[in-house]
């Protein structure tokens, strides 16, 4: 222990300054300059900043919830396939879309007859010659309106029950066809309008209480109307809705003098107010 504490204070009196010793010369000391320790700022460098790379920890998740939605869409998936795992679809629906195209074309007319012009009988046929002479071609049909629609049949036949509900003139009040469609799309149903409406567009015109006897017109009505519409006058009694009979003017009249009408008219009233 003696000698450890000699050696470090040995160590500790050296002197600061280095001397050079050369053979034949005098010692000579160069003085160094004390080093004053400087202090560093802490100064920000940006690019220094976040340099180091962020260390991923893995760690064992639990699983995720899946939504119902999409495990009810895979099982919705797989039920459609299992029902139509035997089934081949698509080529069932091109074979009878080829089978409606070749029933649609017009077919060669043999009007080929046994025995004319050749010998015939039992086991005789015509021969090839005589078939041509008698085929009548018929003219290639027009190009279907789904030739480009190989997802889609239509249907070019005329559909007999429908022709019945079809009209073949124009009816009397609508002036062109366009105007007559235009009356028929437009729907009277309860489903697209409301009840009030469906009643006033389905109200007759004719409206007559139960019991109500309705005599044919005459000629004579006829006339009288014909007359009102040329010559402007009106009839001698005229039945309003929901009123008596109003008698026309004939002349000057005194005041609580009225002509009396004839019986066949006050017959008519008495007919129509039985109601």
């Amino acid at each position: 222990m003696d000698l450890l504490s000699q050696e470090v204070s040995v160590e500790m009196d050296e002197p600061a300054a280095l001397s050079t010793e050369t053979p034949g010369s005098e010692e000579t000391t160069i003085p160094q300059p004390s080093k004053k320790k400087k202090r560093k700022k802490n100064m920000i460098d940006c690019n220094e900043v976040l340099t180091k790379e962020a260390k991923v920890i893995k760690i064992p998740l639990a699983p995720t919830v899946i939504e119902e939605e999409e495990e009810n869409e895979e099982v919705q998936k797989m039920i459609i396939k299992e029902a139509f795992a035997g089934d081949d679809v698509i080529s069932d629906f091109l074979k009878e879309k080829r089978k409606l195209e070749e029933a649609g074309k017009p077919k060669v007319v043999d009007l080929t007859l046994p025995g004319w012009g050749e010998w015939g009988g039992l086991g005789l046929k015509p021969s090839r010659n005589k078939r041509r002479r008698f085929r009548v071609k018929a003219d290639p049909p027009p190009p279907r309106q789904d030739k480009n629609l190989p997802s889609v049949i239509i249907s070019e036949k005329r559909n007999s029950s429908i022709t019945v509900h079809q009209v073949g003139q124009l009816p009397f009040p609508f002036a062109s066809p366009e105007q007559f469609e235009s009356c028929i799309r437009t729907p009277i149903g309860n489903t697209w309008n409301t009840q009030r409406t469906v009643q006033k567009l389905t109200a007759p015109k004719v409206v007559t209480q139960m019991g109500a006897i309705i005599e044919p017109i005459t000629k004579e009505d006829f006339i009288k109307g014909k007359t009102l519409a040329t010559t402007g006058k009106q009839p001698d009694i005229s039945l309003s809705a929901g009123k008596g009979p109003n008698r026309g003017s004939k002349g000057p009249q005194k005041k609580g003098i009225q002509n009396a009408p004839s019986r066949r008219r006050q017959k008519t009233t008495e007919i129509v107010t039985l109601g």
